[in-house]
Order: structure tokens, then C-alpha cells, then sequence
């Protein structure tokens, strides 16, 4: 099978992507890449995210993260309520700094969502609590992004 010609670009930013400690098999991953029309970058960490955000070209059409992950060195010295928040530090840094302005889903066990004012101004445009059904998030991701199905 061909690339399409403007394939959809994901950057997932989660610590616990991979199934195993190998690092070498993800279902969601390999979910996405059955697609067919969608490119997917990961990240484990905030600065890992940060550093692709800084070279992707072009930027992805949408963000999802988890708001409990390691922040990375770029990060550690943010503050970051519990040591939890760290998905919410780096969403405030692609807007405010990076001035990204691509949607971004949550995926969370996090008890307390944000504010509707803090959501519209991060960008947030579901929350999805985990474990998630990767049908259900593809979905949501071409919804979000107006790319159905190819």
C-alpha cells in the first residue's frame, strides 16, 4: 500500500505507549498504522515532545497526551502539582511558547478537568479517560481534525 499524499500526522505523547519493556510493540501504535493515512510520532516524555515539536515539519494536526507522565529534563524544574500534571505543563508550553495552536485530546485517569476557560485556552478538545478503545480514539481524532475515514 502507497502513503497518501497528505497523510494525517498524530503526535502521541504517553509514558505508557509500548506493551512491553522492549520498547518494540505498541497495539495502539500498530492500531494507527493500520489506518493507512496516518503518520504517527511519539513521545514518552514532555521533552521528548518538545524536541519533536521542534523539528516536525510539518507540525502534527493534533496532539494526544497524557496528563500523568515523566516531564524529561526540559521540564523537571516546572512546576508540576503532585508530579502529575505534567501533560497540562507541556500543553501551556506549545501554546504560550512554541505558539502551536493544533487540538489536543487528553487521555487521563486525572480526577479534576480543567476549567472551560483553561481547556479553550490550551486547546483541549476531549478528555478520554483510559483505558481507551483505540476505535473510539480514531475516531474522535478524524472528527476532531475533519479527516474521515480515507
Amino acid at each position: 500500500m502507497s502513503a497518501p499524499a497528505n497523510p494525517l500526522i498524530v503526535l502521541l505523547i504517553d509514558d505508557e505507549i509500548y506493551d512491553y519493556p522492549d520498547k518494540k510493540y505498541s497495539v495502539l501504535i500498530n492500531q494507527f498504522k493500520k489506518q493507512g493515512d496516518i503518520n504517527i510520532e511519539v513521545a514518552e516524555n514532555g521533552t521528548e515532545a518538545l524536541d519533536k515539536l521542534r523539528t516536525m515539519v510539518p507540525a502534527p494536526d493534533i496532539i494526544v497526551l497524557d496528563i500523568m507522565m515523566p516531564p524529561g529534563e526540559e521540564l523537571v524544574s516546572e512546576p508540576v502539582k503532585d508530579g502529575y500534571e505534567t501533560g497540562f505543563v507541556l500543553l501551556r508550553k506549545i501554546r504560550d511558547e512554541m505558539d502551536l495552536k493544533m487540538p489536543a485530546i487528553i487521555l487521563t485517569n486525572y480526577p479534576m478537568p480543567l476549567s472551560a476557560d483553561e481547556e479553550a485556552a490550551l486547546g483541549v478538545v476531549r478528555y478520554l479517560e483510559k483505558p481507551i478503545m483505540y476505535a473510539k480514539l480514531i475516531r474522535i481524532i478524524r472528527e476532531e481534525t475533519g479527516r474521515g475515514e480515507c
